[in-house]
């Protein structure tokens, strides 16, 4: 291990061991070596690797057993949403990751769906006003940067006036898994805004409280990224960009 003097030690082993279980390196009932033994492998004190082995059991990715080691736990049975992000940052390479992302997508175009017929029935009206603005605003954006930070702003709208907290709790998961994906989300989802019809159709429907209307152009529109991703698969080896 070659530590990073802008990355703590404690999490810089939390990303090795974390990546070797998510990964399958190292498998569900597995027990992670001792402490000792760790901190001679890595060349840090046990403190830090008692640090480490405490946030891979917030996790949900061990548990520590009295007298018996530290485990390894299956994380598709002990782990929630953040699981996402913690295989986006922590599994190498990155180009084994095609099918995390398909699946990613999968569930943006759902949410997605789902959050603008909600939004529909059930947003205030002072929510309601401020997406034609919005809208405004990404059709004169230049930059990639500019439209892309735009049109997250509208989906937060969007979420927010679904008024369901679960939904936008996972909204929130997504956008901080696009940052990983580094330069291909700005890219990409800059040119899904850009469809600037298809998100005009999109307010109008949520303004005037038509939520089947609502809920099919959101799914048109995310879809046609789930599309074109799922052909870069096919056609390219270069499937995600490095964060």
């Amino acid at each position: 291990m070659s530590p990073s003097r802008t990355v703590p030690l404690a999490d810089q082993i939390f990303g090795r061991i974390a990546g070797q279980i998510l990964s399958e390196e190292l498998r569900p009932g597995d027990n992670l070596p001792s402490e000792r033994t760790l901190a001679e492998r890595y060349g840090v004190n046990r403190h830090v690797v008692r640090e480490a082995v405490k946030r891979l059991q917030q996790a949900g990715l061990v548990r520590v057993v009295q007298g018996g080691g530290t485990r390894v736990l299956n994380p598709r049975e002990q782990c929630g949403l953040d699981l996402l992000e913690l295989v986006a940052r922590y599994v190498e390479p990155k180009e084994s990751l095609a099918g995390h992302w398909v699946a990613v997508m999968e569930l943006r175009v759902a949410l997605g769906a789902e959050i603008a017929r909600l939004c529909a029935l059930r947003a205030p009206r002072e929510i309601r006003m401020k997406m034609p603005g919005i809208v405004r605003l990404m059709r004169e954006a230049r930059s990639d940067d500019a439209i892309y930070r735009l049109y997250a702003r509208l989906w937060g709208l969007i979420a927010d006036g679904s008024e369901n907290l679960a939904y936008r709790l996972t909204f929130n998961t997504l956008v901080r898994l696009s940052s990983t994906m580094g330069d291909l989300s700005v890219a990409w989802f800059a040119e899904e805004a850009r469809q600037a019809d298809y998100m005009s159709d999109l307010v109008a429907a949520i303004v005037m409280g038509e939520s089947d209307n609502a809920e099919r152009r959101a799914r048109d529109i995310l879809q046609g990224t789930l599309d074109r991703y799922n052909d870069l698969i096919e056609n390219s080896s270069e499937l995600v960009a490095e964060p």
